[in-house]
């Protein structure tokens, strides 16, 4: 375990989860912006293959998944995305030899509705014939932080009345039914690695739980003005981010190339349209940012930079650090998993493809796409209002410090939206939390 520089959390954390005997205990692990979930996320998969123990990472969003090697949960599981309540899925084998998982790692569990994780329940207890036992006996970690972007409810398309007719308190993945018979232990990552200490630091942790004062809102707007050319905007609207990304590829003029993206063989289902483009536009002048890691680490997911020309078969890409790389047409594999006796274990087998260009125009996007990404500089813009708990402060949260912080427009106290549910849920933990921290030190 030494090999992979944990932290105290990080370590005691994964060394509980792997030391499980006797009946299968789920976890709940909330961490604050930038406290290493991720990474502590992939060293357990792997940690748990070198014991033996067959893991699989899930994310709502392929965008997610893509960061922790794994699937999203509704092409793992063959949930469809419309029904609500979230319906059984029917072809949750195509993907995944549930029969032979052990552990099951959820990443970004705050952006996960109560009644999808009952259908992942209902789910596997059916595949893997185990009706009497929690999700077929699959021990579940959950990873991600409470006080970010929480699930979303479409109130136009009623929603919020379906879950209640269903008989669910509230949206969040802690109001599952299925907790009722195997109650969550919680467990926190507190070391952040993203924001050394001061001012701002300090002013995100008042943030995100709800303490934010009138001189936090005075010192943010000390930051309103205008950003270096290229500096991307994080918005909570969709429409505003394309706003923007249109007018900065037609701003720049020159010709305009299209990168459509190209398919083969057994594609439903595919997490592709979080990680690559259907349809891609780019021109020389434009601001790009990279959608996957490159294998020799010539650029990471996140990476911003800017495009210098645009041909047929791919673009030339000046990065902010200055280096210009080539980027072609990326293949995504499309997998299923197969056991291998000879291994113990599950090796992914392709029954697919999808190819296209890494890129994604970097104007602006938003809060969604932005949540697990880092940036040395952003310009925030609030628009018309944000509109829902924890925007704000995974907006903000995304920055190393200060000095990279721009603001389109003042922010108000009505932007700074907090979830007094998740913080009540919370509370009602944070003993037992500390006495498994104090556990994990000694």
């Amino acid at each position: 375990m030494n090999d992979y520089n944990l932290s105290h959390d990080q370590a005691g954390l994964i060394q509980e989860v792997l030391s499980e005997v006797g009946p299968v205990r789920n976890y709940l692990v909330q961490g604050r912006a930038g406290s290493g979930k991720t990474y502590t996320e992939n060293a357990l998969r792997e940690l748990a293959a070198r014991s033996g123990v067959t893991a699989l990472s899930v994310a709502p969003t392929g965008l997610a998944a893509s960061l922790v090697n794994g699937l999203t949960i509704h092409s793992a599981f063959g949930i469809q995305v419309k029904h609500t309540p979230a319906r059984t899925g029917s072809r949750a084998n195509r993907l995944v030899p549930w029969e032979h998982i052990d552990l099951l790692i959820v990443d970004e569990m705050s952006m996960i509705r109560a009644d999808l994780i009952d259908a992942m329940d209902k789910t596997l207890r059916a595949v893997r014939r185990k009706p009497g036992l929690p999700f077929g006996g699959v021990q579940v970690v959950l990873f991600g932080d409470l006080f970010q972007l929480p699930p979303v409810v479409n109130r136009k398309e009623g929603d919020h009345v379906a879950l209640a007719r269903a008989g669910y308190k509230d949206r969040w993945m802690f109001n599952a039914k299925v907790w009722q018979e195997s109650p969550l232990a919680l467990r926190s990552l507190v070391q952040v690695h993203r924001q050394e200490g001061g001012r701002f630091r300090d002013t995100l942790l008042r943030m995100r739980s709800g303490k934010t004062t009138p001189e936090d809102v005075a010192w943010l707007n000390e930051r309103v003005g205008e950003a270096p050319a290229g500096t991307v905007t994080i918005t909570p609207y969709r429409n505003r981010a394309a706003d923007l990304n249109i007018r900065g590829l037609s701003q720049i003029g020159g010709t305009v190339r299209e990168y459509h993206a190209r398919t083969w063989g057994d594609v439903e289902g595919a997490d592709f349209p979080d990680v690559f483009e259907r349809h891609l536009q780019l021109a020389a002048g434009a601001r790009v940012i990279f959608t996957t890691n490159h294998r020799e680490g010539l650029w990471q997911n996140g990476t911003l930079g800017t495009v210098t020309g645009a041909y047929d078969e791919g673009a030339e890409v000046r990065l902010d650090d200055g280096s210009v790389l080539w980027v072609e047409r990326q293949e995504f594999e499309v997998t299923k998993g197969v056991w291998d006796e000879k291994t113990s274990s599950v090796q992914p087998v392709q029954v697919g493809s999808v190819t296209q260009v890494p890129l994604r125009l970097a104007w602006a996007m938003t809060i969604h796409k932005a949540q697990g990404q880092t940036f040395e500089s952003a310009v925030i813009d609030f628009d018309r209002g944000a509109f829902d708990d924890g925007q704000a402060y995974v907006a903000f949260s995304r920055l190393r410090s200060e000095q990279g912080l721009y603001l389109a427009r003042p922010v108000t106290s009505r932007d700074i939206r907090h979830s007094e549910v998740a913080y009540d849920f919370l509370r009602g933990h944070n003993s037992a939390m500390a006495q498994a921290r104090r556990g994990w030190a000694a």
